[in-house]
């Protein structure tokens, strides 16, 4: 997941339908940072989609302009979220659910 993240917690939060995930676009090249621990509890990326192919987010890939990430929100803090990815230069586009 580019950074720690505990499992049995966003397990639980599955399980108990407080999570949804959906995918954003990445509208100009940054300086991302994957392992911002501001997102630690609210956000977990787990793909990225570059040039048609998706690969898992770990600490080795480089998310440019035009990439979508897939992210698990945690819906209680999901205006945090939405703040994380508005902030970090993400547009709205793709699957959720």
């Amino acid at each position: 997941f580019g950074r720690e993240a505990d499992m049995d917690l966003w397990s639980s939060w599955i399980r108990k339908g407080q999570t949804s995930y959906s995918s954003y676009e990445l509208s100009e090249n940054t300086d991302l940072d994957l392992t911002d621990k501001s997102m630690v509890g609210i956000l977990l990326p787990l793909t990225f989609n570059h040039k048609n192919t998706v690969h898992p987010v770990d600490n080795q890939g480089k998310i440019k302009k035009g990439d979508y990430i897939t992210f698990l929100i945690n819906n209680q803090k999901k205006d945090e979220a939405n703040e994380w990815i508005e902030k970090n230069g993400f547009i709205s586009g793709g699957v959720s659910g």
